[in-house]
């Protein structure tokens, strides 16, 4: 899984075989944001081993964990809901 909430590992791994090492590159590069990118950001454009990047991602973020615990801290850190209804879009798009 990538950060984000991504689920793109398990469509990688579904479908690595039907591409090239470097197409599996450009892929993994065009499907990374934030601090998945961050994370690697070297590798993306120097590695030429896919698995090598997503080996790196899953040390990093593939402790579900440590997962839950970000994603709760996240969620205490928010302000609360006021003004009803209305305001539920830009409560739902916070991060």
């Amino acid at each position: 899984m990538l950060a984000n909430g991504s689920h793109f590992d398990p469509v990688y791994n579904d479908t690595s075989g039907l591409f090239s090492n470097v197409q599996n590159v450009a892929r993994i590069r065009k499907a990374l944001s934030g601090e998945a990118r961050e994370t690697c950001e070297a590798l993306i454009y120097t590695e030429t081993d896919p698995l090598q990047i997503m080996r790196v991602l899953e040390r990093r973020f593939g402790r579900p964990d440590a997962i839950i615990k970000q994603e709760l801290n996240k969620l205490r850190r928010m302000t609360p809901m006021n003004g009803g209804m209305g305001n539920i879009s830009s409560f739902a798009n916070k991060e």
